[in-house]
């Protein structure tokens, strides 16, 4: 079809636009000589300016980096409804009693905390010979079970089990040596005198394996009996005593306590048992290297560890709204999304190195984005009121995701919830997504997930074309990047993501609204709406092709890892009755064992899966080319399902 058929009056000035605001000719002759910007220039400048002062409001400090529970992500909820309803747009949602509504409200787990911890470390009277801080001097890791118990203290090196290279830091010990007893070990895992690990072929400084994993640490002591796990920095890798929070570090949950303590607290202990103070800490680790820990009672002392954990829960929503359409096309949707949560103030997926609580503002990740949404609809819900609009024309869904750095919640609930938007699955013909679209450089811009539709290359570079930007496409059949696009891949609807890349400020507190591009952010905008025109009458159909898509309870890192290839439903996180899964990657085993949408996945040969994290961790602890039996729960019956790895 040639471009003159689609390409409508405000197309053409969105294409034009971008050039003309480098172009000599931009200026006109004013009457009295002065120059003036062109009707069309102004018009743009304006978008520029909205589209800052959308970025400007959302990453603001009131809205505390607009994290799942805090009273931010409310104010910012509220703000974008205002903004649709200014815009005269139709709350997109309906409720049970029929209501209508900009809201979808659910319920989400917002993390865990330790509700109550202790350590404290006793002399051989049982008197309290040191009473650390929670915080300062220790803090339970986020995957500690829940347990209270006073027990002497057991020193076992790193903790670590390796059949294949024959490292054991339990071969010493005698029968009965851990049971009951609170364990201490180093964090990481054995090293040569350059600090490579030497259980890892070819490792490298700073590069860990499987023994280095605290949960694998947990586990390993719980398997021998031990009642609780303390793990310290070694004196070589002591990088000044912080002590993680909870929320970085949850995973799936231990059998037993798990405590991370200061070296400051080892250091009095080895005084205590008479030991010695850094030479003796020092020793230990030069010994658990070399492969000679001596499983022993750290003297006459005893410890203290109480943890409880307590998971957390909080009701968050989804922002949408619809721009009707008309005529015969009217029940088919063309959906314009971008998520508006952010991390709050740190913790889980935070990449700040501080240490601190402070508030990560998410300018780019997603205020960006989400400021592109609601400018694109400000720019249709005018074409659609101008003579040039099509008679027959889809209907545009706005939707403003929420939980999506917890892992893709908001999308993936309200594809599972189509009906509270009126629609079934089908009628969603194709999505186009925008996450981090504010650091823009050179006119470039990366379109991921291309693949999954069959006219996505040619649409989207005809439009760049005009519109002097530089798209870089994936059509290979990956759904790369981990955004709201992927939610929509596993429903087999065509779904593309534009970004403007990682950059230094990424999941950081430095991530502000005066780092972000707002031309750059517009032109953005500009490519979307004039896809969207060009999809609007129908008469450019989208055919969905399945994509690979990278999940990490999928495997590990590409080339290495076992690798399942589910897509799984991040709701499942923290659920108690399995892991449940919203499709399967292309090509992958699981797809090839034939898993299904919807599925529930109950337990791994015999071992018991309640959620996601369980599965993870199964997955990460199993061989490319293994084969497993899954059982499933699929439409409330059971079945075994079995499955032979992969690798990514």
């Amino acid at each position: 079809m040639s471009r003159a058929r689609w390409m409508s009056p405000l197309v053409l000035l969105l294409a034009a636009l971008p050039i003309m605001l480098a172009a000599e000719a931009l200026p006109e002759k004013a009457p009295d000589g002065a120059k003036v910007a062109s009707p069309a220039a102004v018009a743009w400048l304006k978008d520029v300016a909205t589209y800052k002062r959308l970025v400007t409001d959302l990453a603001a400090p009131a809205m505390e980096g607009r994290g799942p529970g805090t009273i931010g992500i409310d104010k910012a909820r509220d703000y974008l409804v205002n903004e649709f309803k200014q815009l005269g747009l139709a709350p997109a949602f309906k409720s049970a009693n029929g209501e209508a509504s900009y809201i979808q409200a659910f319920e989400i787990s917002a993390g865990i905390n330790a509700k109550e911890q202790q350590l404290l470390v006793l002399d051989k009277d049982g008197k309290a010979s040191l009473t650390p801080k929670a915080g300062e001097h220790y803090g339970a890791r986020g995957f500690s079970g829940d347990g209270e118990v006073t027990a002497p203290a057991v020193f076992v090196g790193y903790g670590a089990v390796d059949a294949a290279q024959h490292y054991d830091s339990y071969a010493s010990a005698t029968k009965d040596a851990i049971k009951g007893k609170v364990v201490v070990a180093y964090r990481f895992e054995p090293t040569d005198e350059k600090g490579a690990p030497t259980l890892i072929k070819n490792g490298k400084p700073g590069t860990w394996g499987e023994a280095s994993n605290l949960v694998n640490k947990a586990k390993w002591a719980a398997e021998r009996g031990a009642a609780a796990l303390i793990v310290v920095n070694p004196p070589s890798k002591d990088e000044g005593g912080r002590i993680p929070s909870v929320a970085e570090t949850q995973g799936s949950a231990s059998a037993i306590p798990v405590i991370q303590m200061s070296s400051e607290v080892l250091r009095h202990m080895l005084r205590s048992a008479g030991w010695g103070d850094e030479s003796a800490a020092k020793q230990l680790e030069k010994d658990a290297n070399e492969g000679h820990t001596k499983v022993k009672d750290i003297g006459d002392l005893k410890l203290t560890v109480k943890v409880k954990m307590e998971r957390v829960k909080a009701t968050i929503h989804n922002v949408a709204a619809v721009l009707p359409g008309s005529g015969k096309l009217k029940d088919e949707y063309i959906v314009i999304g971008g998520h508006y949560d952010h991390l709050g103030f740190g913790g889980m997926g935070s990449l700040s190195r501080s240490g601190k609580q402070e508030i990560h503002h998410g300018a780019d990740d997603n205020a960006s984005g989400t400021a592109a949404v609601v400018l694109t609809a400000s720019r249709l819900a005018q074409q659609a009121k101008s003579a040039s609009a099509p008679a027959d024309r889809k209907s545009v869904l706005f939707a403003l995701f929420t939980g999506e750095e917890r892992g893709l919640l908001g999308s993936a609930h309200m594809l599972r919830k189509p009906e509270e938007l009126g629609l079934k699955l089908e009628q969603m013909s194709v999505m186009l997504n925008m996450d981090m679209t504010g650091r823009m450089e050179g006119n470039k811009l990366v379109a991921s997930g291309a693949g999954s539709g069959d006219r996505f290359e040619p649409i989207i570079q005809a439009i760049a074309k005009e519109i002097n930007l530089h798209v870089a496409t994936d059509t290979a059949g990956m759904g790369i990047g981990g955004s709201d696009h992927q939610s929509f891949h596993a429903k087999s609807i065509p779904a593309v993501h534009f970004f403007t890349g990682i950059h230094p400020d990424y999941h950081k507190p430095s991530d502000t609204a005066d780092k972000v591009n707002s031309e750059g952010g517009t032109k953005v905008v500009d490519l979307v709406t004039g896809m969207t025109l060009k999809l609007w009458d129908g008469s450019e159909k989208i055919a969905f092709q399945k994509v690979r898509m990278a999940h990490p309870a999928a495997g590990g890192p590409r080339g290495s890892g076992a690798y399942l290839g589910i897509v799984p439903n991040y709701a499942s996180l923290d659920a108690e009755t399995g892991c449940a899964i919203d499709g399967t990657s292309a090509g992958s085993p699981a797809e090839a064992a034939g898993l299904k949408p919807d599925d529930v996945i109950i337990a791994w040969d015999k071992t018991p899966v309640k959620n996601l994290r369980d599965l993870t961790a199964v997955i990460a602890a199993a061989k490319p080319g293994q084969e497993v039996t899954l059982k499933v729960k699929r439409a409330e019956k059971e079945a075994d399902i079995k499955v032979k790895l992969g690798t990514r």
